[in-house]
């Protein structure tokens, strides 16, 4: 069990974003206690584990960014045999990485976080930019490519600073749209008793 607090400044700083309705009630300068099985501190060191952490939730939006906004078809996936299926899997994820690659460049050259910038704005970019790749001549490929980096941190799409989860693991109990029996009801009673009856029985 790893034990640790925030720095007081980054901690000051959190407490200015807005929180989400899972973790309202948390507070960033409050001890936090994180369990791993990973007891190797050269291959795992605790400072890593800790920041890994708070970054768990990404996979997360990775899946929606897969299949709600970069397949484009209703359907799963197309392939009817398991070879082309992991052929379309890989030809996905691929995708996927590029545009997360070309995200984490021009974040890096403008000095953002790579979580400010909109991943749906840079599929759209970089969606148009093929057709231009297409005519442009060699020369002009790295004037065309520094272009599409300052498109995709364009002040207007950035998306808000995104604050550290700490929503602790939980089971999730089923939402029902009914409410629950309570003792002013009715039948509450009459139901109580009859079960203690068959109990008794």
């Amino acid at each position: 069990m790893i034990e640790y607090r925030l720095h007081p400044l980054l901690a000051a700083d959190l407490a200015l974003l807005p929180s989400s309705y899972t973790a309202s009630a948390s507070n960033p300068a409050a001890v936090h206690r994180l369990i791993t099985t990973l007891l190797d501190p050269q291959q795992a060191p605790a400072l890593d584990l800790i920041s890994l952490y708070h970054e768990r939730w990404e996979i997360e939006l990775v899946i929606d960014e897969i299949k709600t906004h970069q397949r484009l078809s209703p359907q799963p996936l197309r392939s009817k045999s398991p070879e082309l299926l992991y052929q379309e899997l890989y030809g996905l994820l691929l995708a996927h990485y590029a545009v997360r690659a070309w995200m984490h460049q021009a974040a890096v050259q403008a000095d953002l976080d790579p979580d400010r910038l909109s991943f749906t704005h840079a599929l759209h970019v970089l969606d148009t930019a093929c057709y231009e790749c297409a005519l442009v001549q060699d020369d002009e490929q790295p004037r065309l490519q520094q272009r599409l980096l300052a498109d995709l941190c364009e002040p207007r799409t950035l998306l808000p600073a995104r604050r550290l989860r700490f929503c602790p693991r939980v089971v999730k109990r089923a939402f029902s749209h009914f409410r629950r029996k309570q003792p002013c009801h009715p039948s509450f009673h009459l139901k109580n008793s009859s079960f203690q009856e068959l109990l008794l029985i």
